[in-house]
């Protein structure tokens, strides 16, 4: 390395590539503020006393309910109590699995799993299926976030049979049905958790958290914090987003306009992505551009590589660091503890739907997209 013209560079690629395969997965991913867990705390405790009763089997808890009920939150408390307490030899934490495996396939899944368990990098699908032939029963920690078919979880833990005692699989999912399917598989003891909407006072309390830093509203708009959260239909990730939404819109226009025209949208939505696309529509031309790009191609991207890229379009992005950091307030956009780039699948998905409404796709992100603009020779995309 002595030898080397750019020491520098060279260190900070070697680092880079081992913290590639210290993936993030390994590390805690609940958010560091206590507000974003209002109504899910205590349930996270009794969940993990029941798992921890299972602990001469394996233990499957699933997590079932509707995009933007809290499902993922959840699973992220849980898992980062559960490896506080070192009962695991390995742990992984699978992140949206039904997004991933539509852009990459199951297999790009399957090493991230054979990394964080094994600690063997593998080419195929037998290569991985090997790797469960040699577990020899060692207890492990995996949380399976997303899931919607019923074979991703065959593909993903293709003998559970061979996970030791005391292991414990976490699965969050919309669908019902996989959830039953899975339930079927294996000699193990299963727990499902179904998913409620926060109850009014929970509801106001994150609406509070996210608009006011505070369990209570500000003197003024106690009537109105009170309206738009329950407007909300006690989905946190609706509180999370509109909350933030309305921060900073504290004034006397926005007390007798922003807020009460707010409100009046929020309770003449009918479906989640209407109440979300408030906090979209209100962005700046370059923010909306910033967003979409996140939501189509960066998702799970280090910051310093995503900033990087925005940095040498500076041209359409103006300040990109400003930028960001406005989706960052905005809750639009996260960043986990390993500094990769997260945005709620719900929020994706809007991205995604908006991008599909344009009549010229402004981004290309899955293999059917492309073949279909290619066919229809729409080379101005």
């Amino acid at each position: 390395m002595g030898g080397c013209r750019d020491e520098a560079r060279l260190k900070t690629a070697i680092v880079s590539r081992v913290r590639d395969h210290l993936h993030a997965s390994q590390l805690p991913l609940v958010a560091p503020y206590r507000g974003g867990l209002v109504g899910l705390e205590e349930t996270s405790k009794q969940l993990i006393e029941t798992l921890n009763r299972m602990e001469k089997d394996v233990g499957v808890l699933s997590l079932v309910g509707m995009g933007g009920i809290g499902k993922t939150t959840l699973a992220e408390e849980i898992y980062s109590r559960l490896q506080k307490t070192n009962m695991f030899e390995k742990k992984s934490f699978l992140m949206d699995v039904r997004e991933s495996e539509k852009k990459n396939g199951i297999l790009d899944l399957q090493k991230q799993l054979a990394r964080d368990l094994f600690k063997e990098d593998v080419k195929n699908r037998d290569e991985f299926n090997a790797c469960f032939d040699r577990f020899k029963g060692r207890k492990v920690l995996i949380v399976i976030d997303d899931v919607d078919q019923n074979n991703q979880f065959d593909d993903l833990i293709p003998d559970i049979n061979k996970l030791g005692p005391g292991s414990q699989v976490i699965i969050t999912s919309r669908e019902s049905n996989v959830v039953n399917n899975i339930r079927k598989n294996g000699n193990c003891e299963y727990l499902r958790h179904d998913m409620t909407q926060l109850s009014t006072t929970d509801s106001r309390h994150l609406f509070n958290w996210h608009a006011f830093q505070s369990a209570h509203a500000i003197h003024g708009f106690q009537e109105l914090a009170k309206n738009a959260a329950d407007a909300c239909c006690g989905l946190p990730l609706a509180l999370e987003v509109t909350g933030r939404f309305l921060f900073d819109k504290k004034d006397k226009d926005a007390l007798e306009s922003t807020w009460p025209q707010t409100i009046k949208v929020l309770s003449e939505s009918k479906h989640i992505f209407d109440k979300l696309m408030i906090s979209y529509d209100s962005l700046s031309q370059v923010a909306k551009k910033m967003f979409l790009d996140i939501a189509c191609f960066m998702i799970g991207q280090r910051e310093h590589i995503a900033m990087q890229i925005f940095e040498a379009c500076k041209s359409d992005y103006g300040g990109p660091a400003s930028t960001f950091s406005l989706l960052t307030d905005k809750c639009l956009v996260k960043l986990d503890e390993d500094r990769r780039i997260r945005m709620h699948d719900l929020l994706r998905d809007m991205g995604h739907q908006v991008v599909n409404n344009q009549e010229t796709p402004s981004h290309l992100w899955n293999r059917e997209m492309v073949q279909q603009v290619l066919q229809n020779k729409e080379v101005g995309t």
